[in-house]
């Protein structure tokens, strides 16, 4: 697929910007992946993909979630989950209030880190490559000519 240089740029950063508001994290590269590095799970995870296919107008009917990401009642009914969750909210509950009061940032501790997961995610480069084409399609299947 041939892209222009303006139009890779206009799509990374538009991206870039999108979820870092969604997600309140940095994204870091092009393999930053939305739920393990972002921690956009669950309804999260379904909100922004319908705001990001809906703004881009893309074509997602050969995308399967269920391939790429847990849905809500996956990760709450999960024992694997639910343990950590319930451990980990008193401790984040406290960072955020530190964070709000102190205007300092006090990384918190994100599921991701002692959760691994068995499905495939999808990467900021993933999106990138959706827009590009306008319908679903993973970086490591479309390659890009300047």
């Amino acid at each position: 697929m041939k892209v222009r240089y303006s139009e890779i740029k206009n799509s990374y950063l538009e991206i870039k910007n999108l979820l870092e508001d969604k997600s309140g994290n940095k994204v870091e590269n092009l393999n930053t992946k939305i739920a393990f590095d972002l921690g956009l799970y669950g309804d999260d995870n379904i909100e922004f993909l319908e705001e990001f296919i809906k703004n881009y107008k893309l074509n997602f009917n050969n995308f399967n979630y269920q391939e790429h990401f847990d849905d809500e009642a996956e990760l709450f009914l999960n024992i694997k989950w639910f343990i950590p969750r319930l451990l980990l909210f008193p401790l984040n509950l406290s960072l955020t209030l530190i964070n709000f009061f102190r205007k300092a940032k006090i990384r918190q501790i994100s599921m991701s880190e002692y959760i691994s997961n068995n499905k495939l995610d999808l990467t900021f480069g993933d999106l990138i490559t959706s827009k590009l084409k306008g319908e679903f399609c993973l970086r490591k299947h479309l390659p890009i000519e300047l």
